[in-house]
C-alpha cells in the first residue's frame, strides 16, 4: 500500500490533475440516487496522496495545488450536475446557445471553489492525521462561501449522507454544513493505510466513536419522535404534464382538464379536519389564473368554507413607468368566493433558466435579444414567506438553502414546497432536491409538504421520514393528514453558530499542534 503513495509521487502533474479529475468525477457517485457513499472512501484518500505529493509547499507549487482542487472540482461537477443540459435540450432551438456552458463552462467556473480546498488546508498540513481536520473544515468553508455567499449550495458533499436518516440528525443542531465536516474527515481517514504509521488501529478509534455517537444520537431522536397529525386534510396532485407541451395552446384545455379531474376527489361530506387543502405543483396551469374567469369558476367549484387551494401560478403586474408588464413566479392562495387571500412572488430566481444575468445590459449593446430566451421573470420583493395559514412557502429553487425557510418573526407551523421538475426529465436532479427538502425538514423541525408536476411529490415529517410519495413521471394524488411540528431545533435557533464555532475550534487546534511541532523540532535541531 505504501506503494501507491510513492507511485502518486512520481506522477507527472498532468496525470496528477487527470487523476483528481477523475477522483471527483466517480465522487458523484455517492450522490443521490446512486448513492455508492462507500466510493468516497477510496476517492478523498487519492486526493488528499496527490496534496500530500506536492510537499514541502511554497509560492512555487502554490497554483499547482489549486489546480489539483480545480481538477477534482470540475469532474465532481461536471457529472454531478449533468442533469441541468436537459433542460435546455427541452427547448433545443431557443436555448442551444447555452448548451456549452451548461456542459463545460458551469463545472468550470464551480471547480474553482475546490481549488481553494488544498490551498487553504496547505496553511496549516500537518503530515499526521490532523491534516483530515485540515481538509474538513477547509471543504466546510469552501461550502459555506458556495452556498451562502454565491447562492448554490446544490451538491454539498455532505449530501451524500442525508440518506442516512439518524446521521441527517445532527443537523438540526449544526446545519447542513456538519455533513461535510463530518463525512470529508471519516471517508479520507483510509488514507492513513497508505501511510508508515504503527498507530494505525489506535488512530481509527476517533472516527469510529464519532460515528457511533452520532448514529446513537440519531436514533435515539427519530426513536422518541413519532410521526403525530394536525387536523387538517392534505390532497397533493401531480399532473406529471410534460415540458415539451405544457405551453403549447394545442394542449391547454387538456391539462386544464387533467389538473381537475385529479383534484376532485376531496370528501366534501367529511366534516372531520378543521380545513382542507387541495395544493398544484408550481406554475400548475399554462394561463394567468387571476385573469381567467372561466378557470376561476372550476377552482370555486372544488372548494367550499373550509377547503383551500394553494397554487403555484404566473402572474403580471403593469409597469407604468416603463409601459410594459412584469411577470412573477407566484403562489397563491384562493378561497371559495375567487378570493385570492394571499400571493407570494418568488425572490431566488433559477440563473438561466427564470432569468438571464446581466441580460438587460447583452440586449442594449448586442442585436441579438437574449432575455427572451427563458421566462424572463421578476424578482419578488416580499421579505417575508410566511402566508396567513401559518406556513412558510418555498418556490423551487428556493427550498435548497438552509436558514432561509420562513421569516423569523413567527415560526410557522409546516413548509410548502412547489416545483417543476419536469425541465430535468429522469435525472438526478429531483432526487437531489427531495433531499435538501428532507434537510430543511429535519434542520427546522417542520414538516414539509412538496408537491411537484413530474415528481417526486412527498410528505415529509420533521424528522426526515418520506411518509408518503409519488414517483417520478408518475400522475397522481397523495391524501394525507399534516405532520405536525416538533419543539423549535437548535439550529432554527441560533443558525450556524454551533458549526462555525466547531470550525473555530479545530482550527484552533491544529494551528496550535503546528505550532508546537515547528518548536519541537527546532529544539531538536539546536541540540545537534
Amino acid at each position: 500500500m505504501f506503494n501507491l503513495a510513492s507511485k502518486i509521487s512520481n506522477l507527472s502533474l498532468k496525470n496528477k490533475y487527470l487523476l483528481s479529475c477523475f477522483c471527483g468525477s466517480i465522487t458523484s457517485l455517492a450522490l443521490a440516487p446512486v448513492n455508492f457513499l462507500f466510493v468516497l472512501f477510496v476517492t478523498f484518500p487519492l486526493f488528499i496522496l496527490i496534496i500530500d505529493s506536492q510537499k514541502p509547499f511554497n509560492k512555487k507549487n502554490l497554483f499547482q495545488l489549486f489546480k489539483i482542487g480545480w481538477s477534482f472540482g470540475f469532474g465532481y461537477s461536471l457529472f454531478g450536475l449533468y442533469w441541468i443540459n436537459i433542460a435546455f435540450v427541452n427547448d433545443i432551438s431557443s436555448y442551444y446557445i447555452y448548451l456549452p456552458i451548461a456542459i463545460i463552462i458551469v463545472p468550470l467556473i464551480i471547480g474553482l471553489f475546490y481549488g481553494f480546498i488544498p490551498l487553504i488546508a496547505s496553511l496549516f498540513y500537518p503530515n499526521n492525521t490532523y491534516r483530515l481536520w485540515s481538509i474538513s473544515v477547509s471543504w466546510t468553508f469552501i461550502e459555506y462561501i458556495k452556498g451562502d455567499l454565491f447562492n448554490f449550495p446544490w451538491n454539498q458533499i455532505g449530501h451524500t449522507l442525508i440518506n442516512i436518516n439518524p446521521i441527517l440528525q445532527i443537523t438540526s443542531i449544526f446545519g447542513e454544513l456538519s455533513l461535510t465536516l463530518l463525512i470529508v474527515y471519516i471517508a479520507s481517514f483510509p488514507v492513513i493505510l497508505f501511510k508508515k504509521n504503527k498507530k494505525k488501529l489506535y488512530s481509527y478509534c476517533l472516527p469510529v466513536a464519532l460515528l457511533i455517537i452520532i448514529y446513537f444520537f440519531g436514533y435515539q431522536s427519530i426513536k422518541l419522535n413519532k410521526t403525530s397529525y394536525e387536523n387538517i386534510d392534505l390532497l397533493l396532485v401531480q399532473p406529471n404534464i410534460d415540458q415539451k407541451i405544457k405551453w403549447l395552446p394545442s394542449y391547454k384545455e387538456l391539462i386544464i382538464e387533467k389538473i381537475f379531474n385529479l383534484s376532485d376527489t376531496l370528501n366534501e361530506k367529511d366534516n372531520e379536519f378543521t380545513e382542507k387543502y387541495i395544493i398544484w405543483p408550481e406554475t400548475a396551469l399554462p394561463v394567468l389564473i387571476d385573469e381567467d374567469g372561466k378557470v376561476m369558476d372550476k377552482i370555486i367549484s372544488l372548494l367550499n368554507n373550509n377547503t383551500f387551494l394553494l397554487t403555484g401560478a404566473i402572474r403580471r403586474e403593469r409597469d407604468n413607468i416603463n409601459k410594459f408588464y412584469k411577470y412573477y413566479n407566484s403562489f397563491f392562495i384562493i378561497n371559495e368566493n375567487k378570493q385570492i387571500l394571499d400571493k407570494y412572488d418568488k425572490r431566488i430566481l433559477v440563473p438561466f433558466g427564470e432569468y438571464i444575468p446581466f441580460s438587460n445590459f447583452v440586449d442594449k449593446f448586442t442585436r441579438f435579444s437574449i432575455s427572451g430566451l427563458t421566462g424572463s421573470f421578476s424578482h419578488g420583493t416580499k421579505k417575508t414567506i410566511n402566508t396567513s395559514k401559518s406556513f412558510s412557502v418555498l418556490i423551487c429553487y428556493e427550498i435548497i438553502f438552509s436558514g432561509r425557510s420562513y421569516s423569523k418573526e413567527a415560526r410557522p407551523n409546516w413548509i410548502l414546497n412547489i416545483t417543476n421538475d419536469a425541465w430535468f426529465g429522469r435525472s438526478s436532479g429531483p432526487y437531489q432536491h427531495l433531499e435538501m427538502a428532507k434537510v430543511r425538514a429535519v434542520e427546522e423541525g417542520l414538516p414539509v409538504i412538496r408537491v411537484a408536476n413530474t415528481g417526486i411529490s412527498a410528505i415529509i415529517d420533521p424528522k426526515g421520514r418520506v411518509l408518503k410519495k409519488l414517483s417520478l413521471e408518475e400522475a397522481g394524488i397523495i391524501k394525507s393528514k399534516l405532520p405536525k411540528k416538533i419543539d423549535p431545533t437548535f439550529y432554527s435557533q441560533h443558525g450556524k453558530i454551533s458549526i462555525t464555532l466547531i470550525m473555530m475550534v479545530i482550527s484552533i487546534f491544529i494551528y496550535y499542534m503546528h505550532i508546537r511541532r515547528i518548536i519541537i523540532i527546532r529544539k531538536k535541531n539546536r541540540k545537534f
